[in-house]
């Protein structure tokens, strides 16, 4: 007699994946909207997708690491004097970036007439400079080979911005904020620290600037080239009087967040790692320590994560 089998057969049909009634375009876009570091484990999912996101033709647009940055020289021995260059930081991949530092996609890459202002989430803030001409700023994604031209305030007509940054964050939105800051600095030419009054913010979404007034008071240097960190739809950045001032992308709320400590030889640096604000602390008297800090955005309270002392003198870059 023959023994039953202490398992039962499966019945039914089997579960269908989803997944495999989308098209590869789509798949591509949808892969193109999460995470570096998810997207890695999703090579893991089959062999099919595997192949789909090392396809030369989609590692374009699918999120890359970080391969490098750009930076620029200027040299009056040479020509052109100025220069921009890329720098390949990326120890695992050795293939050349997609991204080349001329910037050759764009009508007038000439580098005495484009400067590189500042970055966000892979798009750049560039700014456009010729004798006799007001200044402009275009929005530049240099993996695409895209931009956008970003028009100007009717509010700039007397008086351009000193303070530009950009805000863009792709998991929150395929849209991007330009915030310029006005500054008054009491009328002197040579004064470069002023009260914030408001703040111009241009949505590429609704293609207008849109002008709101300053919720605190607030000082900053007016030539400031300070980073800035945008971070669940507001712009950081540190201003005077060591804190950490914010704006949401409408202009509404401010947020004015003491630094963890304050020293009148210290420098603060912000930046963004693993979806939280930290600020890197450098006091250099009397001895020169080093520290890092950590936002707990819900109680605006710092904690330490990390401090060092060093004898012989250390400064930002």
């Amino acid at each position: 007699m023959a023994g039953r089998s202490g398992r039962k057969k499966r019945g039914g049909r089997q579960r269908r994946n989803p997944a495999s009634e989308l098209t590869e375009d789509l798949l591509v876009e949808i892969l193109s909207r999460v995470p570096y570091k998810s997207l890695c484990r999703f090579r893991c999912v089959s062999r099919g997708w595997s192949m789909l996101i090392s396809h030369p033709d989609h590692r374009r647009k699918l999120p890359q690491s970080l391969v490098g940055f750009f930076f620029a020289s200027h040299d009056g021995n040479r020509y052109p004097e100025s220069a921009r260059h890329f720098v390949n930081v990326s120890s695992r991949d050795r293939r050349p970036p997609f991204i080349h530092p001329s910037l050759s996609f764009l009508p007038n890459p000439d580098c005495d007439y484009l400067q590189l202002l500042f970055s966000c989430n892979g798009l750049v803030l560039c700014s456009y400079y010729q004798p006799g001409a007001p200044v402009t700023y275009i929005v530049v994604n240099p993996a695409t080979d895209k931009w956008v031209d970003v028009p100007v305030s009717p509010r700039w007509s007397d008086k351009p911005p000193t303070i530009v940054r950009l805000g863009f964050d792709p998991a929150i939105s395929s849209h991007f904020h330009v915030f310029a800051f006005d500054i008054d600095s009491g009328g002197a030419a040579d004064n470069v620290e002023g009260i914030v009054l408001g703040v111009d913010i241009y949505s590429s979404k609704t293609r207008l600037w849109s002008y709101k007034p300053c919720g605190s008071e607030i000082w900053m240097n007016s030539d400031s080239i300070s980073r800035s960190v945008f971070l669940d739809g507001m712009l950081y950045m540190v201003a005077l009087d060591h804190v950490v001032v914010a704006v949401d992308v409408d202009g509404k709320t401010w947020r004015v967040i003491d630094m963890p400590f304050r020293s009148l030889y210290s420098v603060e640096i912000i930046d963004l790692s693993q979806g939280r604000l930290h600020v890197t602390i450098i006091d250099n008297l009397p001895t020169t320590k080093l520290s890092i800090w950590i936002l707990d955005h819900a109680s605006e309270e710092w904690a330490l994560k990390h401090a060092s002392f060093h004898h012989n003198g250390m400064y930002p870059p």
